[in-house]
C-alpha cells in the first residue's frame, strides 16, 4: 500500500482523510472555549458575514470600482469575506474535509493580509495618498480565528509567501501596463521599489509565523489538541 508523507504541502496533496493534519487543525464546527456553544459560534459568524457584506457593498458606492482590485487593503477585505463564508459553511458541514482545509487556508491568508495591510496603511499609505481604511474586516477575521477551534500550520508559510509574490507581480504588471503606479512610492523605476516589495513579502511571512505560534499557545477544545500542536 502506498503511503504519503504527512509533511507534504497542502497544494501537492490530492486525497483527504481523517489522518490529514488539516483534519485536526481545522475544527470550525466547534468553539475554542467552553464558555459558548457551537450554535453561538455560527450565529456570530453569520452576523460577521452580514456585516462584512454590508461593508463590501457600501465600499462600491464610496470608492471607484478599480480600487477594489488593485489596493492591498481591498484584497484583504475580499479574502476576509471569503474566509468568513467558508468558516460558516465548514461549521455547517464538519465532515467535508476539503471545505475545512480551504477554510483554514483562507483564514490564514486573510488574517495575515489584514494585519499587514493595516501596518502598511498606517505606516506608509495614509501619509502618501488618500485612501479609506476599515478596521472591521481585520477585527472580524481575528475574532473568527480566536473563537474557532483551529491551529495555523507552519507548513503553509510557503502559500503565504507565494501569495505575497503574486501581489507584487500583479502590482508590477498593472503599474507597467497602465503607466501609472498603484502606489506613488512604488514606481518600479528605482531600487527602493524593489526593496519595498521584498520587505512586504518578508513582513507577510513574519506576521504569519507569529500567528502560527500564537495559535499554538491558545487552548483547544478537542481532547487531542496536543497532537495538533505537534503538526504545526
Amino acid at each position: 500500500m502506498q503511503t504519503r508523507d504527512m509533511n507534504e504541502p497542502f497544494l501537492q496533496r490530492q486525497h483527504k482523510h481523517e489522518h490529514d493534519p488539516y483534519a485536526h487543525a481545522a475544527h470550525f464546527e466547534r468553539p475554542r472555549f467552553e464558555s459558548y456553544s457551537d450554535t453561538t459560534l455560527q450565529v456570530l459568524r453569520l452576523i460577521m458575514v452580514l456585516l462584512i457584506v454590508a461593508i463590501y457593498v457600501a465600499s462600491f458606492f464610496m470608492q471607484p470600482f478599480y480600487v477594489h482590485y488593485v489596493y492591498i487593503t481591498y484584497w484583504a477585505m475580499h479574502l476576509s469575506l471569503i474566509s468568513l463564508i467558508l468558516s460558516f459553511a465548514s461549521g455547517q458541514d464538519k465532515h467535508n474535509l476539503v471545505m475545512r482545509e480551504w477554510s483554514l487556508v483562507t483564514t490564514e491568508i486573510a488574517l495575515t493580509l489584514t494585519i499587514v495591510a493595516a501596518i502598511f496603511y498606517w505606516a506608509i499609505v495614509r501619509d502618501e495618498m488618500y485612501q479609506n481604511y476599515d478596521w472591521r474586516p481585520l477585527l472580524m477575521v481575528f475574532f473568527n480565528f480566536l473563537l474557532s477551534d483551529i491551529n495555523f500550520l507552519k507548513r503553509d508559510i510557503g502559500m503565504i509567501i507565494l501569495f505575497g509574490v503574486g501581489y507584487v507581480v500583479f502590482n508590477f504588471l498593472v503599474s507597467k501596463l497602465s503607466g501609472v503606479p498603484i502606489y506613488p512610492f512604488i514606481t518600479w523605476y528605482n531600487v527602493k521599489s524593489f526593496v519595498s516589495a521584498i520587505v512586504f513579502i518578508l513582513v507577510l511571512g513574519g506576521i504569519y509565523m507569529v500567528l502560527v505560534f500564537l495559535s499554538a499557545m491558545l487552548p483547544r477544545l478537542e481532547r487531542g489538541y496536543e497532537a495538533d500542536r505537534l503538526n504545526i
